[in-house]
């Protein structure tokens, strides 16, 4: 059981960093440290043996801008340049090209440090520990300080706070999650339509969607033969989830943005509220993303998205709805070890309102990605999402496939090999699936 590992792990997790920012003893230390410094090297009026004081060396000279950030926020602190994608082009549209998809990969948590590089800036701040009043988008809870953000002001609580704890109840996380992928058995596709193919285009319409499956273009997912997974060369098919669209109509995505654009080579996109998407491997983690903004600079000849970002935020009960499909069940003390260390680590509002006389509410979120163009084949049922706290009762293990005990799994889900039988009826070959 992952329970009495969480709670034995969660002091060490929250001491090595995920919530570190809060430990008000942090704060006097670098007090300490700060005026060790001053009195080593002679600053805070000291006078040297000449009775001079010594000169005050001048400030670092700040490093260029990023292309992709946005131009310094006066009201966000001396020296800050909040990370934000680049405004509209503005220019005439041309006639567009045909719809294309991407299938998404190298899919990117935040593991150790590498959360203060993806994201962006949420709530126009570059907040510290020591921000206050309107300074913060909102407060933390009574005792604790408000978190750092990574530089340039980039919020990603995901990848700081609930990266490490998810991974004490799956040990690598990412890794698993990218094989799923990497093999077919589970996928995010982009799609781009009314693009006009260049580098800059004023309005594309931008959706991002489930997929079930992907697997190389010649293999016949329902024949007899096992299908051979993706080749990530461009000719690869996916299978969309029905889930993803209104009533299964594939022309209306669900997670959009009509208004989307390209300047430059850089999607930028800001999907409707509410946006979910499913990163599904033998748990899956439902991401319900408000004020979400997806960036992806288009490269080999726009065949290829490289440094992509999904960045928003996560509200704290949308948070906890996703826990028991994660096999963290309301009744648990890892679920409440969980739940708190969330809510001391919450940092913005829900829907971008600053409050700072209330409680956070909501968790940062940032993830990175890479992808290569496809195709969508057609639009299937999704597989059912497991709680695995509720349904454990409805798992199915029946024996009715044709192929059954031939060695290869041909139910459609994890590790499925064909897909010419439904979920849970080639048990032996493919094991228990949910009902």
């Amino acid at each position: 059981m992952p329970s009495a590992r969480l709670i034995l792990l969660l002091p060490a997790v929250l001491a090595s960093g995920a919530c570190d920012v809060y430990d008000a003893s942090l704060l006097s230390r670098a007090r300490d440290a700060g005026r060790d410094a001053r009195a080593d090297t002679g600053i805070d009026g000291a006078l040297d043996p000449d009775g001079e004081t010594p000169p005050v060396p001048p400030p670092p000279v700040p490093p260029p801008p990023d292309p992709d950030m946005g131009m310094p926020d006066p009201d966000a602190g001396s020296g800050c340049m909040p990370r934000r994608p680049p405004e509209r082009p503005v220019l005439a549209d041309g006639p567009s090209m045909p719809v294309r998809w991407y299938a998404l990969r190298d899919l990117r948590f935040g593991v150790g440090v590498a959360w203060r590089e993806i994201g962006y800036d949420l709530d126009g701040r570059c907040t510290t520990s020591m921000s206050t009043g309107d300074e913060v988008e909102c407060a933390p809870p009574p005792g604790f300080t408000p978190a750092d953000d990574a530089p340039n002001g980039l919020d990603n609580t995901f990848g700081q706070t609930f990266i490490p704890l998810l991974t004490l109840v799956e040990p690598d996380y990412e890794g698993t999650i990218n094989r799923h992928v990497e093999r077919g058995e589970y996928g995010i596709l982009i799609r781009l339509a009314e693009w006009n193919g260049t580098q800059n285009d004023p309005v594309v319409d931008f959706a991002i969607v489930d997929s079930i499956r992907g697997f190389a273009q010649a293999s016949d997912p329902e024949g007899p033969d096992p299908i051979e997974p993706p080749a990530w060369d461009g000719t690869d098919e996916w299978y969309a989830s029905r889930r993803s669209f209104v009533s299964g109509d594939f022309s209306r995505p669900l997670a959009r943005d009509t208004a989307a654009y390209i300047v430059d080579g850089l999607l930028v996109a800001r999907p409707r509220d509410g946006t979910e998407v499913n990163i599904t491997g033998h748990i899956t983690l439902t991401l319900k993303v408000t004020g979400a903004t997806v960036t992806a600079r288009l490269t080999d000849g726009n065949r290829a998205l490289e440094g992509g970002i999904l960045a928003g935020r996560w509200a704290l009960d949308d948070v906890f709805n996703t826990l028991p499909r994660l096999d963290v069940c309301p009744d648990s003390d890892t679920y409440t070890a969980i739940s708190e260390a969330l809510r001391r680590s919450a940092d913005v509002t829900t829907d971008g309102d600053a409050t700072p006389f209330l409680l956070c509410e909501a968790i940062s979120l940032g993830i990175g990605f890479g992808g290569v163009t496809t195709s969508v084949a057609q639009v299937v049922e999704a597989r059912p999402l497991l709680d695995y706290c509720d349904d454990v009762d409805e798992m199915l293990c029946l024996e009715t496939c044709p192929t059954s005990n031939d060695g290869i799994c041909d139910d459609g889900g994890t590790g499925s090999r064909r897909l010419s039988c439904d979920l849970g009826t080639d048990c032996s070959d493919c094991g228990w699936r949910p009902g």
